[in-house]
This record gives structure tokens, C-alpha cells and sequence, in this order.
């Protein structure tokens, strides 16, 4: 009677603490001291989901522990939500939560560096213009890419600022050649461009205005022809 009686106070203050141990332990002695049965079936129970409830714990545990990539983020959640159906610990739970975040969060970047990368090779390919690089490589550099990829486009970036300069100096030797040719009036061929220029009256017919640097000294006079003046009559 006395160890039966000891036994069962045992077990209902086992049920009353989460000790999966302590509680299979009662469970046990109350078993062998003829405990009455469905007070040792009800501890059977809750000895049941606290051991279910304490083994997702620890592969809960187990998960954050060992989610050091992206793809572990998936398996953490699924611990997260079976240890959340069996009454997991509270501050257990916000921990794995928080690791999930980061996990997200490198998945993230992860996509960025990557998208970042691609658009960078792409225009080392096929960018024209070196002004379409430094947006590129900036977004790049705050993604994380590897260097190999930064120093090729860094590269293309620098050929097409030396060909953009080769071009300008080739252009302004072409526009200073040209401003500094002399013009050769000796080679003009007069008698093509100008009309006759025998008397003012058919130069001025032809309606030709010829460049003041091309007109002959003479023609350019107002008084030109000479009036052919009578001699003074003799007294």
C-alpha cells in the first residue's frame, strides 16, 4: 500500500514537470508498485510527447547548427514547423527563425551577384561605348562579384576609353589639316569659273560675283574702263 501510494505521488509530480526522463523513470516504478493503470497510461502519454517533443528539439537544434547554405534554408523550415506542431521551446523556435532569415538573405545576394555577373559579361561582349560600363561595374562591385570578372570588364572599359581618344585626335588632326590648307589661286583655272571679263558692262551681264581676293585691282575700280577723255583743244 505505502510504495504504491509513494510511487504514484511520484508519478503525478513527474507529469507535472518536462522531464522526459524523470517521467519514464515514474512511469517504471509505477508500473512495478501496481499503480492503478490509467494513471500510468495517461503517464505513458505524456512521457510520449515529451520524448516526440525533445527529439524535434534536438533535430531542430541539429538543423541550425548545420544550415550553412542556401539550400539547407528549406529542411531548417520543415524542423521549425514539425518542432512547432509537438510544443517546442518558444525561444528554440525564434532562434531557427532567425537563422532561416539569414539564410534568405544569402539566397538573396546570391541572386544578385549572380544577375550582377551576367549583365557585366554581357556588355564586356558587347558594349560599344565605355560611358555603359561604370553603372555596371559599380552594381558589381556592391554584389560581391569575383574579381576575374571585375578585371575583364575593367579592361574593356579601358580599350574603349583608347579607342574613343584615338578617334577624337584623328578627328581634330583631320579638322586642323583642313583649316590650315592654303588655297592655290595660281591653279585656278580663270577661264572656266569667270566669264569674260572684257568690259565692266558684261562682266556685270553675266551676273557672276566673283570673291573680292579673285578680282584684278582694275576691275574692281568704279571707274573702270578708263572714259577715253578728249585732248585739250589747242589755242
Amino acid at each position: 500500500g505505502r510504495m504504491r501510494r509513494l510511487a504514484s505521488q511520484a508519478l503525478q509530480e513527474a507529469l507535472g514537470q518536462d522531464a522526459p526522463e524523470w517521467l519514464s523513470a515514474a512511469v517504471e516504478r509505477a508500473r512495478e508498485a501496481g499503480v492503478h493503470s490509467d494513471l500510468v497510461d495517461s503517464a505513458r502519454e505524456a512521457l510520449r510527447k515529451q520524448q516526440a517533443r525533445q527529439e524535434a528539439e534536438d533535430a531542430l537544434l541539429a538543423s541550425i547548427q548545420g544550415a550553412a547554405r542556401e539550400a539547407d534554408a528549406t529542411a531548417l523550415q520543415q524542423a521549425i514547423s514539425r518542432a512547432e506542431q509537438l510544443g517546442a521551446c518558444s525561444d528554440l523556435l525564434a532562434h531557427a527563425r532567425r537563422r532561416v532569415g539569414q539564410l534568405d538573405a544569402c539566397v538573396k545576394k546570391t541572386q544578385e551577384r549572380l544577375q550582377a555577373e551576367q549583365q557585366l559579361m554581357e556588355l564586356v561582349t558587347s558594349a560599344k561605348d565605355a560611358a555603359a560600363l561604370p553603372p555596371a561595374l559599380d552594381a558589381a562591385l556592391q554584389a560581391g562579384v569575383c574579381r576575374r570578372v571585375l578585371d575583364s570588364a575593367w579592361k574593356k572599359k579601358t580599350s574603349l576609353e583608347a579607342q574613343t581618344w584615338q578617334a577624337q585626335k584623328r578627328e581634330l588632326a583631320c579638322g586642323s589639316v583642313a583649316a590650315d590648307e592654303p588655297f592655290d589661286v595660281a591653279n585656278l583655272d580663270t577661264h572656266t569659273v569667270l566669264p569674260s571679263l572684257g568690259r565692266s558692262e558684261d562682266f556685270a551681264a553675266s551676273g557672276f560675283v566673283a570673291p573680292a581676293s579673285l578680282v584684278p585691282p582694275q576691275l574692281a575700280s568704279p571707274c573702270y574702263p578708263p572714259r577715253h577723255e578728249q585732248p585739250p583743244m589747242l589755242a
